[in-house]
């Protein structure tokens, strides 16, 4: 019975320190990469003729409000314990000061890093790395003409438990910039038309949480319904056609009439045009295996 006791608490006693020491190295780890500075050679923006119109459309429809409020004031806080708080940034000029210029708010939205040339946290700049500079000039424009309002809010943090867990590959994109290409580069976009190629270009802002191949089954929040199925040559959005799909975004209702979950963010997608969400339609139905090449 002793030497039985002994060994359970030799094993208890390796355990706490293969925690202690996982621990370690995670905090370690994540804290380098918050470190890291980021140098962004990308060209200059053709700011010239930023067409403010357009980057309004772009604010609403890639996101941007939802996270950030329609004024920028910052609209959401999570609070997930040991895991991370999660806090969107107020990006008007009462939280970016002058901290940031036109190619600076390029670097955010594209490349996920400070003006300090550190990882932001939380940002899903992955979804937009390859947005085009003409797109990306156009929202850069209408940012700039936000009001002061607020005041600036604390930086989102990754407690202990959230570094294990992005060491593990477990929350991404936790630190955008230590998964994205940033090497200089000219974007450009293919012609606005209800095509496959043009919602090539739009669907990455649903492939953070439906996946590359858009058959989802990711859970998005603790609690919340796993994100659905919506790649329609794998059986997703099964019996739905294209006009219910765009009414569906529309109105946050299926076409039985149930409602879609919230932390689908279907007022983002909504916001498009007819043209994009045609074009997003016309990308579902594309084979998986052709998809998953095309994420950026």
């Amino acid at each position: 019975m002793k030497k039985w006791l002994k060994r359970l608490a030799t094993l208890v006693l390796l355990l706490i320190v293969g925690m202690v020491l996982l621990g370690g190295f995670a905090w370690w780890r994540a804290g380098a990469e918050l470190a890291k500075v980021y140098t962004i050679t990308d060209a200059p923006l053709p700011m010239a003729d930023a067409d403010l119109d357009r980057g309004r459309h772009l604010f609403a429809s890639r996101g941007c409000a939802e996270c950030h409020g329609a004024d920028g004031h910052g609209e959401f806080d999570i609070d997930a314990g040991p895991v991370f708080q999660a806090r969107s940034a107020n990006i008007s000029p009462t939280g970016l000061g002058d901290r940031y210029d036109a190619n600076g708010l390029a670097a955010v939205i594209r490349h996920g890093i400070r003006d300090d040339g550190t990882t932001l946290i939380f940002m899903p700049a992955p979804d937009w790395a390859e947005m085009s500079d003409r797109d990306t000039a156009d929202l850069v424009a209408y940012v700039q003409t936000l009001s002061p309002v607020g005041s600036p809010r604390e930086r989102s943090s990754v407690g202990p438990l959230g570094r294990v867990l992005w060491l593990f590959g477990q929350i991404d994109p936790l630190l955008p910039a230590t998964i994205i290409d940033h090497g200089p580069r000219q974007r450009g976009a293919p012609v606005a038309a209800a095509s496959a190629e043009y919602g090539a270009y739009l669907v990455p802002m649903c492939q953070g949480c439906h996946l590359p191949n858009l058959v989802g089954g990711i859970e998005i929040e603790p609690g919340a319904p796993k994100s659905a199925n919506i790649n329609r040559a794998e059986g997703g959005l099964a019996d739905w056609s294209e006009a219910d799909f765009i009414t569906s975004m529309r109105t946050g209702k299926r076409p039985d009439g149930t409602d879609i979950a919230n932390v689908m963010p279907w007022r983002t997608v909504g916001a498009m045009n007819d043209t994009e969400l045609q074009a997003l339609w016309a990308y579902l139905g594309k084979p998986s295996s052709t998809m998953s090449s095309e994420k950026n």
